[in-house]
């Protein structure tokens, strides 16, 4: 049987590490949208490649970061053939 101080310990680290689990951040949306799209899901991509974006704006990052995960959505776009959203987002870039 554990010992109370070591189930504290698991349970601390448990509800510590939640926060984190619950809210990735938008590097780790952008490597999941690069990987779907990949591997060809580019519904999933799409939508991750938004989120990122709109996460990566609110942190204030560099434009030329911006620039990078918006020619990711336009390709994503692209991809799925839908040309006419794609192309505002290439312009975008």
């Amino acid at each position: 049987m554990k010992s109370p101080i070591t189930l504290a310990a698991i349970i601390t680290l448990a509800l510590a590490t939640q926060p984190v689990l619950a809210n990735p951040t938008w590097q780790s949306i952008l490597k999941d949208a690069q990987t779907q799209y990949g591997l060809g899901d580019f519904t999933s991509a799409e939508r991750n490649f938004k989120t990122a974006i709109s996460r990566a704006q609110s942190a204030g990052i560099s434009d030329n970061t911006q620039v990078d995960i918006i020619h990711g959505l336009a390709d994503t776009l692209m991809a799925e053939g839908k040309t006419e959203q794609a192309e505002p987002e290439y312009i975008r870039c």
